[in-house]
């Protein structure tokens, strides 16, 4: 293959994401795109109106992945696992002075009952991940991100196979997990 395939190739653009109309060139394959969320929101952060060449290139084209990717890689699998109550859920955490980390794998259709804690910011890595903010519900694909202001209500329903990776401002919101003797 010459090119890297884009993301359309692969079949992960999603027609809802696209704005009025407006396209762009693809710098790696030459194709032209709808222009997404992503990218709207990228240009809004850059503050210029304009998105950065090296963001698009991210956004829009992307290697194929390979089977044995398909969770996700050992890098990450092998952080400490939180501590946490739920079943089908793996949750494997990163913790700073001042933050935490988490990357949230379901193996299996999963519900976190309503609860709230600090601030929590969110991507969906892959799947389908369904949350209920403040009393509104909405679901979240794959490359859409989420924000959840301290103490607000909010519950989720994790749809099997899902990935996300989740920032807490609380440091200790998880706890590595003990492990026994053994």
């Amino acid at each position: 293959m010459d090119r890297l395939p884009c993301a359309r190739d692969l079949g992960e653009g999603r027609p809802s994401h696209r704005t009025r109309g407006s396209r762009r060139r693809c710098e790696w394959s030459g194709e032209t795109h709808a222009l997404g969320r992503a990218e709207v929101a990228l240009r809004r952060l850059s503050g210029s109106g304009r998105t950065p060449r090296t963001w698009v290139r991210h956004l829009h084209c992307s290697p194929p992945i390979p089977e044995d990717m398909a969770g996700f890689p050992n890098i990450i699998r092998s952080l400490p696992e939180a501590d946490h109550p739920f079943r089908d859920i793996a949750l494997w955490l990163l913790r700073g002075p001042t933050a935490s980390l988490i990357f949230v794998e379901a193996s299996a259709d999963s519900v976190v009952p309503e609860h709230s804690h600090g601030a929590q910011w969110g991507v969906v890595v892959s799947g389908d991940l369904v949350l209920t903010i403040g009393g509104k519900t909405r679901t979240y694909h794959a490359g859409e991100e989420y924000f959840i202001p301290a103490g607000v209500p909010h519950a989720a329903k994790l749809r099997a196979g899902v990935r996300v990776i989740d920032f807490f401002d609380d440091p200790n919101r998880y706890r590595p997990k003990a492990h026994g003797p053994g």
